[in-house]
């Protein structure tokens, strides 16, 4: 009889293990992801509206433009799959801080590029740390929200975050081109100064 009556009470427990096993941190650790999608999708697609001033600031050719988008997709595909499975076997978060600081500092590297070469590199740079960033982030989004529900909102969050990036890339890459030090003063559309102009004017 006892041996019967402690084993119905062992459910309970494991059931009231189950629902506190959750990481009380978790939604500090969502939004650190997301804050590294945000960084990497803002970096991709401000870097394509810099290419024509980056291009007349550091005077490579128009065939030598497709080499700065082609370094990091290069970089990116060929090690995403070893960068997942590198995560797999010296842990998650290590690859991931190492992805996103990594990340952080080629993108710095080719914000002050002086030459072509050094810009490429950069950008190469950013690819590798970039294949080490994307399969940890979703690794450790999967394993850290175990409820389904809760998973299901975090990859929602996820995926909402590299969507709206997108467009504010596009009006953040903007804002700065048109004030930063790589716009020219002729790149500035310059106000109508015709006698109809004038007089609308007064």
């Amino acid at each position: 009889m006892a041996v019967r009556s402690a084993a119905p009470a062992a459910g309970p427990r494991q059931g009231a293990a189950g629902t506190t096993a959750k990481d009380p941190r978790r939604w500090l650790i969502l939004a650190v992801i997301a804050a590294a999608q945000i960084m990497v999708v803002l970096d991709l697609t401000v870097m394509n509206l810099a290419l024509p001033s980056a291009q007349r600031a550091l005077n490579f050719t128009t065939a030598d433009r497709q080499w700065v988008v082609t370094a990091y997709a290069l970089s990116f595909g060929g090690l995403l799959l070893f960068c997942g499975r590198l995560g797999d076997l010296i842990g998650r978060k290590v690859t991931f801080l190492a992805g996103l600081l990594g990340f952080a500092a080629a993108s710095a590297v080719g914000g002050a590029a002086v030459d072509f070469s050094m810009l490429v590199t950069a950008r190469a740079g950013q690819g590798v740390f970039a294949a080490l960033l994307a399969p940890s982030a979703l690794s450790l989004l999967a394993t850290t929200f175990k409820d389904p529900k809760e998973r299901a909102k975090a990859f929602g969050v996820y995926g909402a975050v590299a969507a709206a990036g997108g467009g504010l890339g596009l009006l953040l890459g903007g804002a700065l081109l048109r004030r930063g030090p790589l716009t020219r003063p002729e790149d500035t559309p310059a106000r109508e100064s015709t006698p109809r102009a004038t007089a609308a004017r007064q």
